[in-house]
C-alpha cells in the first residue's frame, strides 16, 4: 500500500445465494439447492479510488453494490465500512421523491434531524455542485434523464457520503447527457470522493478510472489498472473490448 492509499471499505469473502427449490429439509430447515449470485468476493476500496466495475447484465454488479451500500445482507462474508456509502440507482426515478429538486434534496437531511440554516446550506450546496441551482423549483418529473441522475447524486451529497456508487449511469442517455454525467463524475473525484461506476459501456468512462474491475457470473475475475484490464480477453467475460473501436485508453471517455 502506497502512502496515498487509505482503505475505507473492506470486503471479505462476500457471497450471496438464493434458493432454487421451495422445498425445505426437515433436518436443516434450508433449501436443498441454491443459485450462487456472488461467490467469495474480497477486495479493499481506497480513498479517492475511481473504480469502473465492468460486467455483462446479470453478472452480479448491482447486487454486489447493494450489499456494499448496506441495502442487502450477504449470505456469508463481511463488509467493513470506514466511510459512508451512497448509491445512485440505474433508474433515478426510484429515489427522487420530492416534487421539486429543492424538496427532494432536503429529504435525507431532514430525516437526519437537520433544520434551519444547516439544512438550507446543505441543500443549496448539493444542488450547486451538480449544476441544478437554476432548476431548484422546477417539477422533478420535467427533468431530463441526465438531470435526474444529477439530482439523485445531489441527494447523496446532501447526506455527506464519501463513497458514491453509480449503477449504469449512462443508461438511456444521449451524448450530451453522458457528457454531463462524466463531468460530474470527474468533479466529484477531484473533490476527493471515492467513485464506483457499474457499467458495461466501458467506452464512455474508462478513461476516468484509476482502477478497473470485472465481475463474471458472480466472481471477481479481474482487479487492476485500466491499462492492464484492456490487455485481457474481455470477450471471454462477455464484455466487448472498446479498443476494437477506439485507439487508446484516453479515447475511452465521452467528453
Amino acid at each position: 500500500m502506497t502512502a496515498n492509499q487509505e482503505p475505507i471499505l473492506l470486503l471479505e469473502g462476500i457471497s450471496k445465494k438464493f434458493p432454487l427449490s421451495g422445498r425445505l429439509s426437515s433436518d436443516t430447515k434450508e433449501s436443498k439447492s441454491y443459485f450462487h449470485a456472488l461467490k467469495d468476493i474480497s477486495f479493499t476500496l481506497n480513498k479517492n479510488d475511481f473504480v469502473v466495475l465492468g460486467g455483462a447484465n446479470g453478472s452480479g454488479k448491482s447486487l454486489l453494490m447493494t450489499i456494499i451500500a448496506g441495502l442487502v445482507k450477504p449470505s456469508s462474508g463481511k463488509v467493513t465500512r470506514k466511510s459512508a456509502v451512497g448509491l445512485v440507482f440505474q433508474n433515478p426515478d426510484l429515489q427522487i421523491l420530492g416534487e421539486t429538486p429543492w424538496e427532494d434534496v432536503l429529504i435525507g437531511p431532514k430525516n437526519k434531524g437537520l433544520k434551519g440554516e444547516q439544512l438550507h446550506s446543505l441543500g443549496t450546496e448539493a444542488l450547486k455542485r451538480v449544476g441544478l441551482t437554476e432548476k431548484a423549483s422546477f417539477p422533478s418529473r420535467s427533468l431530463s434523464g441526465g438531470e435526474k441522475r444529477r439530482l439523485a447524486t445531489a441527494g447523496i451529497l446532501a447526506l455527506e457520503r464519501d463513497i458514491i456508487i453509480f449503477d449504469e449511469p449512462f443508461a438511456n442517455l444521449d451524448y450530451p447527457g453522458v457528457q454531463q454525467i462524466n463531468r460530474l463524475l470527474s468533479q466529484l473525484h477531484e473533490e476527493g470522493k471515492t467513485i464506483v461506476v457499474l457499467t458495461h459501456e466501458l467506452e464512455k468512462c474508462l478513461g476516468l478510472a484509476t482502477r478497473f474491475m470485472v465481475l463474471y457470473h458472480g466472481t471477481l475475475v479481474f482487479d487492476g489498472s485500466p491499462e492492464d484490464g484492456l490487455k485481457q480477453n474481455l470477450e471471454s467475460w462477455a464484455i466487448r473490448n472498446p479498443l476494437r473501436q477506439y485507439c487508446t485508453l484516453e479515447d475511452l471517455l465521452w467528453s
